[in-house]
């Protein structure tokens, strides 16, 4: 068969131009996704996202992407017996497509970011946001008596998160790179993970001016964070 199944034709399934929604989903992917051949026709590509905080962003705002990408509209899964959600594309033409641009079939392991995205800041941005909304969270932390926001990115890829860093830092936003080792028992062998932190309302304000958020999750937590700095400095003048 060609570049296109029987299926693919019938729902005109199109491919977009390198743009900042590809960049973004690709983001998204390279954080929560995976594409794999099952068989020998199933190509599959899957976003996994959390039943509670998730949900929106999934079946609202990552299906009208998806569609708009590809014209297609993907399955939503939503199981009793797991927190977790699922949007799933089975299409051949996407599969092949996205490989061709630069995303990994199966286990991401030390996963990238393609040339294509890392050469262009728009592209970047955008790349970071879809990141950022699916592996991404933020955070209150407390030091001393003194609370403030972080704003964290894990992977198991420190190639990816070091791009990730300089393209940041290049920006203004200042990170703290760390290295995790997991031993505990549901893994059967040491899991070594990677994470940025951006700490303070300084970074986190640069963030949403500069990367922003396209979750609600997210969005629902910066704005918790400028409420409560908002309030404690009213009581602070007021004292």
């Amino acid at each position: 068969m060609g570049k296109f199944s029987v299926n693919d034709l019938k729902r005109k399934v199109r491919f977009p131009n390198k743009n900042i929604n590809l960049a973004e989903f690709f983001g998204i992917l390279t954080g929560d996704g995976f594409m794999n051949i099952y068989r020998k026709y199933d190509y599959v590509i899957e976003i996994a996202g959390n039943k509670l905080s998730d949900k929106s962003y999934l079946k609202v705002y990552l299906t009208n992407l998806i569609k708009k990408l590809f014209n297609i509209i993907p399955r939503y899964i939503e199981r009793n017996d797991q927190n977790s959600i699922y949007l799933r594309i089975c299409s051949k033409a996407v599969f092949n497509y996205l490989l061709e641009k630069g995303f990994k079939k199966g286990r991401k392991g030390f996963i990238g970011i393609p040339l294509w995205i890392r050469e262009n800041k728009e592209f970047m941005r955008y790349f970071v946001r879809g990141l950022f909304d699916t592996d991404g969270c933020i955070s209150i932390k407390n030091k001393e008596g003194t609370k403030y926001p972080t704003i964290s990115i894990s992977s198991k890829s420190n190639k990816l998160l070091n791009i990730v860093r300089g393209y940041l830092e290049d920006r203004g936003i200042n990170c703290v790179f760390m290295k995790q080792i997991d031993n505990s028992r549901k893994y059967s062998h040491e899991v070594i993970r990677y994470k940025i932190e951006i700490n303070g309302y300084k970074n986190l304000q640069v963030w949403f001016n500069l990367i922003k958020s396209s979750n609600d999750r997210n969005i629902k937590k910066y704005r918790k964070a400028i409420d409560f700095l908002n309030k404690r400095n009213k009581d602070l003048k007021n004292r």
